[in-house]
């Protein structure tokens, strides 16, 4: 099992189910950055449940203005919407100069 391939279209859906479990839930998802408070947003591009303060800094630091934060409800409302995180792309140990 080991020596296979990564499922990456299965583990995302696998992110995408866990990810609405945690929005449908009764108790708010709290955020995954600083685990102090409720997750108001979802940032796609790190893939984690983030608070308000968590999403200031998402906006005033260059390195991750960029990033899309979805709400709460954007992601309930629209699972479609949900993109896996964008990553660095991974290279392939026998031809590094090979995506996987």
């Amino acid at each position: 099992v080991a020596g296979l391939p990564p499922a990456f279209y299965i583990n995302h859906l696998f992110e995408v189910r866990d990810t609405l479990q945690k929005v449908t839930d009764p108790n708010k998802p709290c955020c995954e950055k600083c685990e102090d408070g409720d997750a108001t947003g979802y940032c796609r591009n790190c893939g984690k449940f983030v608070c308000e303060a968590c999403i200031t800094v998402h906006r005033k630091w260059k390195e991750l203005a960029e990033h899309e934060i979805a709400t709460l409800g954007q992601i309930e409302a629209d699972v479609a919407q949900l993109a896996p995180p964008k990553k660095v792309a991974m290279k392939c140990s026998k031809h590094p100069s090979e995506e996987l």
